[in-house]
């Protein structure tokens, strides 16, 4: 789980910004499912919402988030790092000194561990454009950290909570950890195990892998339902709340017909011998493919039939809480995370809502962290939603972005309305026409 995320000089944060989900001890309300006790006792929360304007800065909390996850567990994942692409995040550019200056994402973790319980780890990362200056790793044994690696200037120093590396193997990390890749992702490519860099580069791959801030494509989600058909049936019982029609979701494979571009020596070949005709150089190859359909019930002359409609034919708020339940499913699965940029995108009020419900009341260690312009959730502030997973987002004049908590508000207790107050300006993080 995480418990803190920090960005200093990214994107539109030129000043530090901590998005922290540790629990206020004086707060109440939701489900008891809502926090979770990780290590030393620290009390998670599983949900932050960001309201703000548009251009506020909502959606670069996110994109830097999930960067800094691809980072870490990207080589992991059998993903190449070009190392002429550098760092592929932005600092602050709309000054000349911040544009010029280093960036720093950290970010305090909790794992699982070996015994179902957490461990705690700081990861920290600074950098400029064209690579890595430092990388440093520690891991809470106590309330104290101790020191995993350190890497800058060229070097990666071991702390002793590491434990006992072979020479070869720092020998290989070094060689192996380009100035656009992380030391994990380069452990990951080594033939070695440790059981604190196994934690760390599992958990962010886990987390990776279902925090993606897009939808899913309509391939993608009955590709899953292919692979997890026992979740069809929570999924149709779901469903009636976005179409009353809907009775079951049917993956199917199908196999196309599907034109690809001829490779070029066989294209040259053609030509050669005098067989070029002037048509498009394809061959036609058979593709395994997943589509996905919905069962419709619907009354004909008063009679009740089935008809099935493929999933390109459904609304795009059907499809869209199908994408939202599909990502709770799978980071429940891996313990995950899920990203969710303007998550009230095509769904009504009462729709989110109960996804949030879902979310918040099933037993679970995930989180979400979404944005969103709905100001209605803020009815349900000290009801479903907690105070303090209310967070916003503003931009000044100078076009720097600022994150703040709820609970920073002065006056928080005099405020019984909590929609009106935002719409008031009383909370700021509001777009003003």
């Amino acid at each position: 789980m995480i418990e803190a995320f920090v960005l200093r000089n990214v994107l539109s944060f030129r000043d530090e910004v901590v998005l922290s989900f540790i629990a206020d001890e004086g707060v109440g309300g939701g489900a008891s499912s809502y926090c979770v006790e990780a290590a030393h006792g620290i009390r998670l929360l599983r949900l932050a919402l960001l309201f703000g304007g548009n251009a506020s800065g909502k959606t670069n909390v996110l994109v830097a988030l999930h960067f800094l996850l691809q980072f870490m567990a990207s080589s992991s994942e059998g993903e190449s790092n070009n190392l002429s692409k550098g760092i592929a995040l932005e600092p602050f550019i709309l000054d000349e000194v911040s544009r010029e200056q280093e960036s720093r994402l950290e970010l305090y973790f909790h794992p699982r561990n070996s015994t179902g319980g957490y461990s705690r780890y700081r990861y920290e990362l600074i950098f400029i454009k064209e690579g890595v200056l430092s990388e440093r790793l520690w891991v809470y044994r106590t309330s104290r950290p101790s020191l995993l690696y350190d890497r800058g200037n060229g070097e990666i120093r071991f702390g002793s909570a590491l434990g006992a590396i072979p020479r070869a193997v720092r020998d290989e990390l070094k060689v192996k950890t380009l100035r656009n890749m992380s030391v994990l992702a380069a452990y990951a490519q080594v033939n070695f195990a440790n059981p604190d860099l196994e934690r760390v580069v599992g958990w962010a791959v886990s987390y990776l892998a279902s925090s993606n801030p897009h939808p899913q494509s309509i391939r993608d989600m009955a590709q899953y339902l292919w692979d997890n058909k026992d979740l069809i049936p929570r999924l149709v019982e779901r469903m009636r709340f976005a179409d009353f029609n809907i009775s079951d979701i049917r993956p199917e494979v199908q196999e196309v017909d599907i034109e690809v571009p001829l490779p070029f020596d066989d294209i040259l070949n053609k030509e050669s011998e005098g067989r070029g005709s002037g048509a498009p150089p394809v061959r036609t190859i058979r593709k395994r493919m997943v589509r996905l359909l919905f069962e419709h019930e619907v009354q004909v002359d008063g009679e009740l039939r089935k008809r099935w409609l493929n999933a390109h034919m459904e609304s795009a708020g059907t499809l869209g809480l199908l994408n939202l339940f599909l990502k709770v499913a799978f980071a429940f699965e891996v313990h995950g995370c899920i990203l969710a940029d303007e998550i009230e995108q095509s769904l009504h009020p009462t729709l989110l809502e109960d996804f949030l419900d879902h979310f918040l009341y099933a037993e679970s260690d995930s989180q979400l962290i979404a944005s969103t312009h709905l100001d209605s959730l803020l009815h349900y502030v000290d009801a479903i939603i907690r105070r303090d997973s209310i967070w916003f987002t503003e931009k000044d004049e100078e076009g720097v972005s600022d994150l703040y908590s709820l609970m920073v508000i002065k006056g928080l207790a005099n405020i019984s309305d909590f929609r009106k107050a935002y719409r008031d300006g009383l909370l700021g993080g509001v777009a003003y026409v």
